[in-house]
């Protein structure tokens, strides 16, 4: 093997390497509420809502000391483990999410960042109270 060729392949793996260490990496999140249920409540520490109620909120990835933080143009998704408990769906504003109590119990809401899962946020349904 020649000298050229083991240059250009250091050269190349350093590339790849580095690539590496400026892709973002999350630790946390920042959540605003922008409306919904007077009762729904959400942090990175976990959502709470009603059953058949909405919590509507903005969120804002925060990356690890050291990367990059999140562009618009990363691709952001977010899904809930158990749809039949929770939904989540884009809303109508753009950069809001809407979270739907469907039934209750607890699932969780999983943020994937360009295809990476991130962040696991614990999500719990409440019962619907009984209407006098």
């Amino acid at each position: 093997m020649n000298v050229e060729r083991i240059s250009q392949g250091l050269v190349a793996a350093s590339l790849l390497i580095g690539a590496g260490a400026c892709s973002p990496r999350y630790d946390s999140v920042d959540i605003q509420r922008v409306a919904g249920h007077a009762d729904a409540s959400g942090s990175e520490d976990g959502f709470v809502v009603p059953e058949g109620g909405v919590f509507v909120f903005e969120l804002d990835p925060d990356s690890v000391a050291g990367r990059r933080d999140y562009e618009v143009t990363d691709v952001l998704e977010l899904d809930t483990r158990q749809p039949s408990v929770a939904r989540i769906e884009q809303g109508l504003a753009t950069g809001t999410w809407m979270l739907l109590g469907v039934e209750q119990g607890q699932t969780d809401v999983e943020l994937w960042i360009n295809g990476r899962l991130e962040l696991v946020i614990p999500v719990d349904v409440l019962a619907q109270e009984d209407s006098p």
